[in-house]
């Protein structure tokens, strides 16, 4: 259990124990490598467009302006094919949460 320990990704403890995160580690690693690829390909930030030149926006989430967001802390779960959008409270900016599609896809659908 120790060498899984070291291996599991620190931000996941936000929503995971780290036993259940090494569980999923040898019980789903599927379902562990979706977890790592909403944290590393799961959203992104925009800059905010006028309704009109935008996907309707979902709501509002006050995180700041800052891009270090930690996915799992936003309790948001994505949805099969659909892109959700909040705009972020007091900067110009959109967060863009990826369909459940592209965040399985990782980096190959990089922004």
């Amino acid at each position: 259990m120790p060498f899984y320990s070291q291996q599991v990704d620190q931000r996941l403890l936000v929503k995971f124990s780290e036993a259940e995160l090494i569980e999923m580690m040898t019980e789903d690693k599927e379902q562990y490598q979706f977890y790592l690829n909403c944290l590393d390909y799961g959203h992104y930030l925009s800059n905010y467009v006028s309704k009109e030149k935008t996907a309707e926006k979902i709501g509002e989430l006050d995180l700041g302006c800052n891009d270090d967001i930690n996915f799992f802390s936003l309790n948001i779960d994505p949805v099969p094919n659909q892109y959700l959008y909040f705009k972020l409270k007091g900067c110009e900016k959109m967060l863009v949460i990826r369909s459940v599609e592209h965040i399985k896809m990782g980096d190959s659908k990089k922004k």
